[in-house]
């Protein structure tokens, strides 16, 4: 369990459409993904989606992590756009960045 007073996390999250030939597209039509963010540094810490594979999941987070949220969205989605090649790939993009607008639409 993710304690966030200890590790000074907040939480931020976003959606995209999921295509309907996937997994997950047979089960939802949305894929949300949840970022927790170092309040100090921007870091990203801490990534989950509601995939229902769970090795994509884990994949999609080695991708994220260490990335600091306020990066331009180019090069915060170029290891997804490089290197995840799944069906969802697009919907995991689009959930990424409305989660980073999310993030900046609160700290304003």
């Amino acid at each position: 369990m993710i304690n966030f007073e200890k590790e000074n996390l907040i939480f931020t999250s976003g959606i995209g459409k999921l295509p309907r030939e996937s997994l997950s597209g047979h089960l939802y039509k949305i894929l949300s993904i949840g970022l927790w963010v170092d309040i100090e540094s921007g870091l990203i810490k801490y990534v989950s989606s509601s995939l229902k594979n769970q090795t994509v999941n884990d994949f999609i987070s080695t991708l994220l992590v260490n990335h600091h949220i306020e990066e331009n969205q180019e090069t915060l989605l170029k290891d997804i756009k490089e290197r995840y090649w799944g069906i969802t790939s697009k919907a995991v993009q689009a959930a990424v960045k409305n989660a980073q607008k999310n993030y900046m639409d609160h700290k304003e």
